[in-house]
Formats: C-alpha cells, sequence, structure tokens
C-alpha cells in the first residue's frame, strides 16, 4: 500500500513538472542565472484526484483481464486496440506488434490474476500476480487510463517504440530487460 501512495504522489509530481515552466527547459532551473526572475518563484496547485465509482473500478479490472488474457494469447495486434488513445497516438500498431512478436518477455503465454485494483481519478494501478514467475515478488503493477469512455493499457516506456524501425526498437527492448522480464512494456 505504501508503494502505490508513493507512486500516486510521484506521478502527481511528475506531472506537475510541466507545469512550471521551468523544469521543462534542462538548462532553466531555479536560481539559475539562465533563468527568468519569474522562474524564482513557483505556485503549483493539483487538485486531488476524486475517487472512482464502484463501476469504474469494475471496468478498469475488466479492461486489465481483457489485456491481460490477449498477451498470454500472444494476440499483439489486437492488444493494440486496448491501449489508452494518448499512447496509440505516439506508437505505430505496427511497432507496437512487431516489437512484441519479437520480444514478448517471458509473461506472453502466462496466465495473470489481479490482485488489486487501486483507482483515482482517470487511472487505475493493476496489481497481478504472473503465474509460474520465477521472480521476486512475483507481481507487477500496470497503469491503465480512462479517457473516451473507455480503460487503456498506458506502458511506462514508451520509448522503446522510437527508434525508427522495429529491429532497433527490439535491440532496445532487449537492452532494457524487458524480453526476460514479466513486465509488460
Amino acid at each position: 500500500m505504501r508503494f502505490l501512495k508513493g507512486l500516486v504522489i510521484g506521478v502527481s509530481a511528475a506531472g506537475l513538472v510541466g507545469c512550471t515552466g521551468v523544469g521543462s527547459h534542462p538548462s532553466l532551473t531555479v536560481g539559475s542565472p539562465a533563468a527568468p526572475a519569474s522562474a524564482a518563484v513557483v505556485t503549483a496547485t493539483a487538485k486531488a484526484a476524486e475517487p472512482v465509482s464502484p463501476q469504474m473500478k469494475s471496468g478498469a479490472r475488466q479492461a486489465a483481464e481483457q489485456f491481460y488474457s490477449l498477451y498470454s494469447a500472444r494476440q499483439f495486434a489486437t492488444l493494440w486496440g486496448l491501449l489508452s488513445p494518448s499512447v496509440q497516438s505516439q506508437v505505430t500498431k505496427g511497432a507496437w506488434v512487431g516489437v512484441h512478436e519479437a520480444c514478448p518477455g517471458t509473461a506472453a503465454g502466462k496466465s495473470r490474476t489481479i490482485k488489486a485494483v487501486t483507482a483515482f481519478g482517470s487511472a487505475a494501478i493493476i496489481t497481478e500476480a504472473v503465474a509460474g514467475a520465477t521472480s521476486t515478488p512475483g507481481t507487477t503493477e500496470d497503469v491503465f487510463s480512462y479517457a473516451g469512455g473507455q480503460w487503456g493499457y498506458s506502458p511506462g516506456v514508451l520509448a522503446i517504440y522510437r527508434h525508427g524501425s522495429v529491429a532497433a526498437d527490439v535491440a532496445a527492448a532487449h537492452a532494457a530487460g524487458f524480453c526476460t522480464g514479466w513486465k509488460v512494456f
């Protein structure tokens, strides 16, 4: 539970970095000589994420169950349709399918059991156990986002899909250890 609270706080803080106007430019940091005078005082406010209804939480669970079932069956083309719209706009279907067919990770072909769904605002963290996982602790967390009336998977590492070719993306996934791990990327 502490992990999930820390993750929520971390995600919220990361989202606010772009709101300052300073954090988005690497050479401008508060107090640096190049930073504008207005950067010395940065005030950001964020409204706490609203709790979701039981129906929304159930919808997140159902979306995760469908996603994991298709991933276990290696139905990568169909999976692309279950990505969140923001991810679909950043990762082509060809890149998604090509990378996952060449580098499905050890979770492909394994069943998953959802242990917990923590939902807040338009995001849900799905905690699941992978059958036959030999790694410790044998569980993983994935983020699903709610947009356009449906839940969609939001992988944490989109940079894997941005190397200009599927072969280069697969090499990056191998180098990052995704092809031998339990995490869906």
